[in-house]
């Protein structure tokens, strides 16, 4: 498949899910282990997950969820941030994941975050990086929502390229290039990149935190320019079983950039925290 001049990594599904209403639902399957849940983020969908995946599956069977509207853009139904995290627990009731690791990065982190605050007793651990507890709306990524919601752009914008490549902070990628980033991100249709925005307007699970009783993993990139570190402070506050690790010269992309170290961290957490796996 190609974005614009680059070509993008396209994970071939390993089955599907018919949600109740209706919708089908895509999910890939690496490794073998402890089950781990990982959802993606706004843009990129699940070939973005590849390092990240690659990394986990040496030691967990990583479930990653394509999110809806990834394969058919808004064509068919539109959808809230609601439906999302809906989707997420009728997926894992339909896998039998019972209480799962549950990892989400950006966006995703976001959907993980509502899940757990709705339904802990489903999450046996939780592991979130790019994400907090509500959207907080800076200038940039707010000049990157009105791009994308009021101008219709050709595939491999320069605009939004320079976003992508700030996000993944300054060292260099473990074996994945900027363009990977950049044209993966492009996967993604433009509409449903600003329609994922739009839904964040309505998240907001602040109220909510108390709720997480299970062990809460937050990895902060040092150069995260759409959540910063200093917001794992407040939610440390509030999250009676909440860890916070800074990731080291990374950004808003360090489940790409920074793969290996953040799989580490989030095996070190789950050792730390849980009796060892039978």
């Amino acid at each position: 498949m190609v974005a614009g001049k680059h070509l993008f990594y396209s994970m071939a599904p390993t089955g599907y899910l018919t949600l109740s209403d209706g919708y089908t639902a895509e999910y890939v399957v690496r490794g073998e282990g402890e089950p781990i849940v990982l959802i993606p983020g706004l843009a990129g969908g699940i070939g973005l997950l590849r390092p990240l995946m690659d990394a986990l599956a040496t030691s967990h069977r990583v479930i990653a969820l394509e999110l809806r509207g990834e394969k058919n853009c808004l064509c068919e139904r539109s959808f809230h941030f609601d439906r999302l995290v809906k989707d997420v627990s009728e997926s894992m009731d339909l896998l039998r994941l019972e209480s799962p690791g549950l990892v989400g990065v950006s966006f995703g982190g976001a959907i993980a975050l509502d899940l757990a605050t709705r339904l802990p007793h489903r999450v046996g651990y939780l592991a979130i990086q790019g994400a907090n507890a509500h959207y907080e709306r800076r200038l940039f990524d707010g000049v990157a929502r009105k791009v994308l919601d009021r101008l219709l752009l050709p595939g491999d914008n320069p605009f939004v390229n320079q976003f992508f490549r700030i996000l993944t902070g300054r060292r260099s990628m473990e074996g994945f290039g900027v363009d990977f980033v950049i044209s993966q991100c492009w996967s993604t249709d433009q509409a449903v990149m600003a329609h994922r925005f739009a839904l964040l307007e309505e998240y907001d699970v602040s109220h909510r935190l108390e709720r997480l009783r299970m062990p809460v993993l937050m990895l902060a990139g040092e150069m995260d320019v759409v959540v910063p570190p200093s917001d794992a402070t407040t939610m440390e506050s509030l999250v009676p079983r909440m860890e916070t690790r800074s990731i080291p010269e990374a950004g808003h992309f360090a489940f790409v950039t920074h793969a290996r170290l953040l799989a580490d961290e989030i095996r070190d957490f789950r050792r730390s925290v849980l009796a060892p796996a039978l």
